[in-house]
Parts: structure tokens; C-alpha cells; sequence
């Protein structure tokens, strides 16, 4: 149901690759969830695919908050959604998260999200998702998104997660970006310079009122 993410040290309620619907050029070429997709087969990503949606589809608040309370052990303060695909994928979506949201009340919870780009969703999404206290959700944008798209994100108080395969180009305002810690900052790890894993646990800028940040390129 919820998996720990080593790479990015929290908890991560994941959904299959069908799920993103909202995708652009971008994310086409460039998703680094690629690179699963790549190195195993295709039978074993489509059904790792259909457990992730099967699962998605049973979720609910209640249910979490059982599980969180009374099963497991370890002490989870934060959670993001979909660190594979997307979780607000139709309308319904954005029921279910703000069912799971609500009864998981101490729970602090990540969201960024492609759903901005269609206008009835991302209507919904500031009626019914905004005023929740222990969610903060992110527009995901790349390359592809004009500067009008921007600045109206902007002026409707959302927070904003910024990718370029280039590296050296910022096309929005370069003020209000901050660089993300985890994939600009690398360590040594003996072999190869990485990105440090674990480091969104510590870190919290994605999770701050209203942010922007600008994820540098990796594989």
C-alpha cells in the first residue's frame, strides 16, 4: 500500500505508469522513472503496474489510518504521493486524497501533480485540496509550460517543481527558485559522484507554504 523510498528517505504511495495522463513532451523523454522501465521486462513493469492500481483503487483514508496506528511500527510523519506516476489522475482522485489527507490528520503529505494543467481539475484541486493544513501539493512543470502558465500558477498561490534536461536554463523567474538539495548537491560515493539518498526526509522545502523548486537532471 505505502512503500519507503530509500532514494528519497520517506514513505511513497506510488501508482502504475497508466495513471499519468497529464504527461508532456517532457516527461516522455525524460521521466527517470524510465530507467525501471528499461532495465526490466515488460511483463514485470506491467504487472508491478497493475498491483500499483489495484492498490490505489482499495485506498482510503480510513484504511491508512488503521494501518499507520495500529500495524506498523515505525513512527511515519511524512508521506508523498506518487513518486511514481501521478496520483491525480481523474476527478475521483481528488476525493480519495483528500479522504486519505483528512483522517491521517498527523501526517504530513507531498504532493506534486501534472493535474494543474487541465482547468477542471486543477479548479478542483484548489477547492477541495488547498485548504487541507498537512497537504502541500506542487504543480509540476518542465520546458514545455509558457511563462503566462507560470505567472497564473503564481498569482493562484501554488507552489511549483521545475525540470530541465538542461541544467544551465532557467526560463521562469530565476529569483524565486531554489535549487533542490538532493539532485544538485552530489557525494562521493567511492566509485561515482550520486545523489545523496535520504535526503528529502531532512529537507523540507518541497513541504514549505508556498516554494519553488528547480530539480537538476539525473538519470
Amino acid at each position: 500500500m505505502i512503500t519507503f523510498c530509500k532514494d528519497l528517505g520517506i514513505y511513497c504511495i506510488n501508482r502504475g505508469k497508466s495513471s499519468c495522463k497529464h504527461m508532456t513532451d517532457c516527461c516522455k523523454e525524460y521521466c527517470y522513472n524510465l530507467k525501471f522501465y528499461n532495465i526490466f521486462t515488460f511483463s514485470l513493469n506491467a504487472n508491478n503496474d497493475y498491483i500499483l492500481e489495484r492498490t490505489w483503487k482499495i485506498m482510503e483514508g480510513k484504511l491508512l489510518h488503521c494501518l499507520i496506528n495500529q500495524h506498523w511500527k515505525t513512527d511515519i510523519k511524512r508521506i508523498r504521493f506518487a513518486a511514481r506516476g501521478e496520483c491525480l489522475s481523474v476527478k475521483s482522485d481528488i476525493f480519495k486524497v483528500k479522504d486519505i489527507v483528512s483522517y491521517c490528520s498527523k501526517v504530513a503529505f507531498w504532493l506534486p501533480t501534472r493535474a494543474w494543467k487541465d482547468g477542471n481539475m486543477r479548479a478542483l484541486i484548489e477547492k477541495e485540496l488547498f485548504p487541507l493544513n498537512n497537504l502541500k501539493i506542487q504543480a509540476s512543470i518542465d520546458y514545455t509550460r509558457t511563462k503566462k502558465e507560470f505567472n497564473n500558477l503564481l498569482e493562484n498561490n501554488w507552489s511549483t517543481m521545475f525540470f530541465n534536461p538542461n541544467d544551465n536554463e532557467m526560463i521562469f523567474d530565476n529569483d524565486l527558485f531554489v535549487k533542490c538539495r538532493k539532485t544538485w548537491n552530489k557525494v562521493y560515493n567511492g566509485k561515482k559522484w550520486v545523489n545523496k539518498p535520504g535526503l528529502c526526509a531532512k529537507c523540507n522545502h518541497c513541504t514549505s507554504t508556498q516554494n519553488h523548486v528547480w530539480l537538476k537532471y539525473h538519470k
